[in-house]
């Protein structure tokens, strides 16, 4: 059994599609969430204009190997309504990425694992911390909860 970390957010209709996500990663046979953060309202990165993103990340635990939890992370978006279109910035329904995988550095269908933006985006950093503080990103021995810290103040708890 591995560990991971899946980040989430949505910015259409969020406050429901946050817990229909929740409710759809508990139901699944294939992971046991381990931990959930509290939910964090940020601004929408990418063009002006857009509603605000709740973001949150959940901790599991699974026997899945990376890919195989991408895709189902995938199936739940698409179960859920999600369409990929309108660029990376585009309004979400609900966005769900495996952001860390304990064991695992690498690339799967272009998406870089660890995600190299949790050194910089508050709405990845500070949920991740919430659940497992203590994991090491990267080399260098620097824990989530280093990384969150300074960015606590770009990010609202709900």
């Amino acid at each position: 059994m591995n560990r991971a970390i899946v980040s989430l957010g949505s910015n259409i209709d969020p406050d429901r599609n946050m817990a229909a996500a929740l409710e759809a990663l508990g139901a699944r046979t294939e992971l046991e969430v381990l931990a959930t953060s509290p939910v964090y309202r940020t601004a929408a990165v990418g063009p002006p204009g857009q509603p605000d993103f709740l973001n949150a990340a959940v901790l599991v635990e699974t026997a899945m190997d990376p890919t195989d939890l991408r895709m189902l992370m995938r199936s739940i978006e698409s179960d859920m309504g999600r369409r990929r279109t309108g660029g990376a910035f585009a309004p979400r329904v609900i966005d769900l990425d495996v952001i860390l995988y304990e064991g695992f550095e690498g690339v799967i269908a272009g998406t870089r694992i660890p995600d190299p933006d949790i050194g910089e985006r508050a709405h990845l950093a500070v949920p991740a911390a919430d659940v497992a503080p203590d994991w090491e990103y990267g080399a260098v021995g620097t824990t989530l909860r280093m990384i969150a810290d300074p960015l606590r103040d770009r990010i609202e708890a709900t």
